[in-house]
């Protein structure tokens, strides 16, 4: 059974925000804007500009499953259209995406420094090239 959560922000049109709200057990809102139209004796989009300025909606099928944060919902149709995706918050991939670009240029130095750094195969004494041949020939059989 999906619950929304309403946190009213003008009283007066609580009941309003009830009407465009409330869900079933089977997760089907209970009144269609036909329906909430004919109660409110509104047009649908002043009835949906009532309900975006007088209250928040709020589902746990919009918690992070990042941070556990829950976002509030934009719409009806928002709410009807978040059937079992796992839901991760605008803060939580920003975080994700730094980390990803901060890896991404970690590995860029690594190699700038390495490339930089590089030994020269005439810089190497003898005993330091047969030490780095069979390295190389240790890594290579464990790869």
């Amino acid at each position: 059974m999906e619950n929304i959560f309403i946190d009213v922000i003008d009283k007066e049109y609580e009941f309003l925000c009830q009407l465009y709200w409330q869900v079933e057990g089977n997760g089907r809102f209970s009144y269609s804007m036909i329906k909430i139209e004919e109660k409110a004796q509104l047009k649908s989009k002043e009835i949906k500009t009532i309900v975006a300025k007088s209250c928040k909606a709020y589902s746990l099928k919009l918690k992070c499953v990042s941070c556990g944060e829950i976002e509030c919902l934009r719409d009806r149709s928002h709410f009807s259209h978040l059937n079992g995706l796992e839901h991760v918050c605008i803060d939580c991939i920003r975080i994700e995406n730094e980390k990803k670009g901060r890896k991404k240029l970690n590995t860029l130095m690594t190699y700038y420094f390495v490339k930089e750094n590089a030994l020269s195969i005439n810089d190497l004494s003898f005993e330091n090239s047969v030490f780095y041949f069979h390295l190389y020939g240790i890594v290579r059989m464990k790869t």
